[in-house]
This record gives structure tokens, C-alpha cells and sequence, in this order.
């Protein structure tokens, strides 16, 4: 709390080169594209939701219709949860999931048969505050935040991440 220390040459220097980084992220991201859908989301419902998730090392948004995204707060109107629902084919779910997709999926995609495989299988995105974790631990499944990927049919978890803070 120290309003001289942004007068230190080092710290300036330093502050400068991460606003310039962070504006190269962002101008390398697909931002621009996905401000316009959620300004007009939240125009029209009073909400809109944008995820920022890193994907090879790039920024990544993704923009949800308020349709799809349910939310909770805490005793002082802090989001605390979102739940997001969507649709994925087996060949897209097996794709980006592999193996850890439940055995339906697994099977629709090995049957060869297109129209199982191209069958659309619902899925649930959880984030929510971690309730046990390692905080020594520097892994995405120890992370303050969690993230679960819920295949709803089955109840099978197919991905289970973590954030830093809410996305």
C-alpha cells in the first residue's frame, strides 16, 4: 500500500511490461467477437455470462446464453455457483473427452453407426468454490474453484478442472 512504489523505476518497468503482455493477450484473443453477443445478453435479460478460460496458452472467451446458465450467491450476493447446460454429439464429447466419456458415447462412436455417433448427449458444467482441497498443492483439481464437467445421462464426471477465481 506503499503510492510511491509506482514511482520505483524496477516496479514501473515491470507494471508496464505486464499491462503490455496482458494487452497482447487480449488482442490475440477472440474478445472482440464475444463482447458484442453479451452486451446485447445482458441488454435484453440484465445478464450475460463470459467465461475466460487459457487454451494453449492463448485467452479464450466464450460467451453463454442466459437461457443455458444458472447461477447462485451467497448471503451477499456473491456468485458462488454456476451451472451451465449444453449439447454435445458423441463424436464431439468423444473428441474432446476420449475415454473418460461414459460408455454410451464410447460405444455410439466405435459402433459406426453416423447417426449414434452424430446422437446429441446433454452435459452440465459446474463451478463452484472447492469444499476439500490441498492448498499446497499447485494442480488444477486442488485449485480454489472447481470444475466439473457432468455427463447428465450418467451422472459421469468426464473432466475435472479447476480456476484460480470464478471464470
Amino acid at each position: 500500500n506503499d503510492p510511491n512504489l509506482s514511482e520505483v523505476p524496477e516496479v514501473k518497468a515491470a507494471l508496464t511490461n505486464a499491462a503490455k503482455a496482458l494487452y497482447r493477450k487480449l488482442q490475440n484473443s477472440n474478445l472482440e467477437q464475444e463482447l458484442n453477443q453479451h452486451f446485447t445478453f445482458f441488454g435484453a435479460f440484465g445478464r450475460a455470462f463470459l467465461y475466460l478460460d487459457v487454451v494453449d496458452g492463448k485467452f479464450r472467451f466464450n460467451n453463454y446464453s442466459p437461457a443455458c446458465v444458472n447461477m447462485t450467491e451467497d448471503e451477499h450476493g456473491v456468485m458462488n455457483k454456476v451451472l451451465r447446460t449444453f449439447r454435445e454429439t458423441a463424436v464431439n464429447a468423444h473428441s474432446r473427452w476420449g475415454d473418460d466419456c461414459p460408455k454410451e458415447i464410447n460405444e455410439a462412436v466405435s459402433s459406426g453407426d453416423h447417426s449414434r455417433a452424430n446422437q446429441d448427449h446433454q452435459f452440465l458444467h459446474v463451478v463452484c468454490k472447492r469444499e476439500k482441497r490441498d492448498q499446497e498443492a499447485k494442480n488444477k483439481e486442488n485449485k480454489e474453484w472447481a470444475s466439473y464437467y457432468i455427463h447428465k445421462e450418467s451422472g459421469k464426471v468426464v473432466e475435472e478442472g479447476g480456476y484460480d477465481s470464478m471464470p
